[in-house]
């Protein structure tokens, strides 16, 4: 039985959790602060500080280098925008992007990143050099690259979670820019990303990790020159699951998915694609190149279009494939609306409730899928409503409604405890952690404030990390 209390709470606009410990520093840099000059501000930081960057758009930033570990750096969202000009690009001596990130363990969130070109056409909106960086919420458009990891990083997993990438590229290098580039890495988690419309000849996603997992993003190509829409040239152990994918007529490179196409580098060399919905819009293509895979695993996709090259390309060792909807035709009416990228299933769907049961499995990852993105910041959680999964990316008629930015707005800290809106009688589905495991918490209390209803969730006992908190009618994200 939920309890009920009042409390008298101050309702702030924009307040996060402090990533890292208690003792550490908050800097505030930019726009009406003692470090206007973004040039000198990253010499104030050191190892452990938040830094926030004040709302605004700064136009022709210098490129800001960050070589600190242990660091927070965020803005506002939607409001903190950085937009580079001729200081990055004449910057001879540097000329990598707008943030360089040398230092470890440096989150990275809610900012805006744009235009970033430079001498050698790899202009970045972010070039990560150290380990374990993490990026969320966070806008790359029209740089000649969103996110360009360089070399070789070991002990590294890089995770990119809500983000956008749109229109990265460079017309004086074509096809060798992307709106997002990882190098050598071990583990690359990239997760509830909208990646749309890289520019000329680029990748939406590329990546040479050992290890990829891509889930529950939207990769789309509308209407840009773009190549691939994943790429991943060096084989490894990959996860494609719950994504939508979309290759429009206009892409030069008819290949959907890309594997090991520059030649394998890893002893193991397997590519699960699963629970995706992947569209062919072009009058010919292939879905998955696949020539250098050891095994195959194509479980619960929907995949429609033009398959003139072939459905798979290769001949891996082992290829495992059940419950796939496969059509040469794309047929709408299985739809919401494909001409605005709506990918939801209607009544005439037979994807509705026909998923197999996947048996295999890796360790410390499920292949049950776990969330849809129906749009830019518009998660859902996917809970089964029928008889079992539907096929594809996406569940027909979900419990629960989505998470969106503006329902973002509604919740709030106090000390060690989050609130969320509800109302007096909305049951409380639990609190789930970013792979869609539920986590155990006890029975949250309900709060009266000031006539509204809240549920109060302690969070002092959670790691780091993007959290779910679900009701019957609502989904809510946030920091820990």
């Amino acid at each position: 039985m939920l309890k009920m209390k009042h409390l008298s709470l101050q309702l702030v606009l924009f307040v996060f959790l402090v990533w890292t410990n208690i003792s550490a520093r908050t800097i505030q840099i930019g726009y009406g602060t003692e470090l206007e000059d973004l040039n000198t501000a990253t010499d104030a930081v050191i190892s452990g500080d938040t830094v926030v960057i004040m709302p605004g758009k700064y136009d022709n930033v210098p490129q800001m280098t960050w070589r600190q570990d242990n660091i927070l750096i965020t803005g506002q969202e939607n409001i903190t925008e950085l937009v580079a000009g001729t200081i990055i690009a004449s910057d001879q001596s540097n000329g990598k992007g707008i943030f360089v990130i040398k230092g470890n363990n440096i989150r990275i969130q809610n900012l805006i990143f744009k235009n970033s070109k430079v001498k050698d056409h790899n202009g970045a909106g972010i070039r990560l050099e150290g380990k374990n960086p993490v990026i969320i919420n966070c806008e790359f458009i029209g740089n000649e690259m969103g996110i360009l990891q360089g070399g070789t990083i070991e002990d590294c997993t890089t995770t990119i979670e809500h983000c956008l990438f749109s229109g990265n590229g460079s017309a004086e290098h074509p096809g060798f820019q992307h709106n997002v580039y990882i190098n050598y890495v071990d583990t690359l988690i990239f997760r509830f990303n909208t990646t749309i419309d890289a520019a000329y000849q680029g990748h939406e996603l590329k990546s040479r990790a050992e290890n990829n997992f891509i889930l529950y993003n939207q990769i789309h190509n509308t209407n840009s020159e773009d190549s691939r829409n994943i790429d991943l040239p060096n084989g490894g152990k990959s996860v494609v699951m719950g994504n939508t994918i979309v290759q429009s007529e206009n892409s030069v490179n008819s290949n959907i998915i890309g594997y090991g196409a520059e030649g394998t580098k890893y002893e193991e060399n397997r590519l699960w694609v699963l629970f995706n919905t992947i569209i062919n819009k072009k009058s010919k293509g292939s879905i998955i190149d696949a020539r250098e895979c050891d095994s195959l695993y194509l479980a619960n996709n929907i995949i429609q279009g033009r398959q003139t090259g072939g459905f798979i390309i290769g001949k891996p060792e082992t290829i495992d494939s059940a419950g796939n909807l496969v059509s040469t035709e794309i047929l709408e009416e299985w739809f919401g609306n494909i001409d605005n990228n709506d990918y939801s299933l209607t009544p005439k769907s037979p994807a509705i409730d026909n998923a197999v049961q996947i048996e295999y499995g890796l360790p410390d990852f499920n292949f049950k899928p776990r969330f849809s993105l129906l749009g830019y910041k518009n998660i859902e959680l996917r809970l089964i409503d029928g008889n079992g999964y539907d096929i594809g990316a996406m569940e027909y008629k979900h419990i629960n409604s989505n998470v969106s930015d503006n329902h973002q707005r509604d919740l709030f800290f106090e000390k060690d405890y989050v609130y969320f809106p509800t109302a007096s009688d909305n049951e409380c589905l639990g609190l789930y952690g970013y792979s869609g495991k539920q986590l155990e918490i006890p029975n949250p209390d309900i709060i009266s404030v000031d006539g509204s209803f809240y549920y109060e969730l302690p969070v002092s006992r959670l790691n780091r990390g993007v959290f779910y908190f679900v009701t019957r009618t609502r989904t809510f994200m946030f920091t820990r």
